[in-house]
């Protein structure tokens, strides 16, 4: 067993800092996806035909009155809705929920830095065995 260690040591060390570096990418990319995430804002809207074309009228955080054109499917005229809006700023928006991608991406860095760590201490202890 002593043999089999000191042999897979030095590989184990190699495997945990291959799997460290990208781990901090990982993390760090799933950190500002998350902030971006967070940057959006739900508004109520009301659905108003304007031009002959059904449209989402909603009030931006600085007051200004803004329209977006909605499918033909959209809700009756007269309703309300909620539309979804980038803060600041009210030039991109969204009728449905934006996706929140920074979990896969943060789970896998949090599963690489597990792996980074194991292996470096499995390696660790194979250099320190008697």
């Amino acid at each position: 067993m002593r043999e089999l260690l000191e042999a897979v040591g030095p590989a184990l060390e190699m495997v945990g800092w291959a799997a460290g570096v990208p781990a901090i990418g990982l993390l760090v990319t799933a950190w500002v996806l998350r902030r971006h995430y967070r940057r959006w804002r739900p508004s109520p809207a009301e659905v108003r035909i304007l031009e002959g074309q059904p449209c989402a009228v909603w009030t931006a955080p600085d007051g200004t009155v803004v329209s977006g054109l909605l499918s033909a499917d959209a809700a009756p005229p007269g309703s309300t809705v909620t539309i979804y809006h980038q803060d600041p700023g009210w030039h991109v928006w969204l009728t449905h929920e934006p996706p929140d991608r920074s979990r896969p991406i943060r789970t896998a860095g949090w599963v690489l830095l597990f792996v980074a760590v194991l292996a470096n201490i499995v390696g660790l202890a194979a250099a320190l065995l008697p």
